[in-house]
């Protein structure tokens, strides 16, 4: 479980809520049975793969600029995409937005609970205010613009704003211990 995904109930334990993700990644896995899938094949199980709270039916059609990045991340690494990859949990994460957590870049984030970011910052309360939350909407430069009355529209951001993309690799790699060099005769 993910920091974020807990309360702190005492100084004893911690209530977490499950990551979806991991569930709907473990019916990937035994049914590719392999570290990396052709962009084809995982296609073909994400879009028969409903999530397990729901918000995603299956069977479903995966949009264009959904496997136009499946395929991107496969065109970085060789034809083929790993499974435990930066960029495919970001595949995932914008396939299954509710329930796979977006990968942030190793070390650009440092996850708190409520608890810690409330005694981190003194505040009372871990909920945003009406106010608060449209200033940050506001302060995003490819958001929403409100207008008079509270009316919305969007701003339009160039290039792919339906699936913002960073495409900076990460790959979990399992270490082996360095092999002892043969013995000169």
């Amino acid at each position: 479980m993910a920091r974020p995904n807990c309360l702190e109930a005492s100084h004893l334990y911690a209530i977490c809520c499950r990551n979806e993700c991991e569930d709907m990644m473990g019916h990937l896995e035994t049914n590719i049975g392999s570290a990396t899938a052709p962009p084809k094949r995982i296609a073909e199980l994400v879009a028969a793969l409903s999530s397990p709270s729901g918000s995603v039916g299956a069977p479903r059609t995966l949009s264009d600029a959904l496997l136009s990045r499946l395929d991107q991340v496969a065109a970085s690494n060789g034809g083929v995409v790993p499974l435990h990859g930066r960029l495919f949990a970001q595949w995932m994460h914008h396939a299954y937005p509710r329930e796979c957590p977006y990968p942030h870049e190793v070390g650009s984030t440092s996850p708190q609970t409520p608890d810690e970011w409330m005694s981190q910052t003194g505040q009372d309360d871990s909920q945003a205010s009406q106010d608060e939350m449209r200033k940050a909407v506001a302060a995003d430069s490819c958001g929403i613009s409100w207008g008079p009355g509270g009316a919305s529209q969007a701003k339009d951001c160039g290039g792919d704003s339906e699936l913002p993309w960073n495409a900076n690799e990460e790959l979990l790699q399992v270490g082996h211990a360095p092999q002892a060099a043969p013995a000169a005769a």
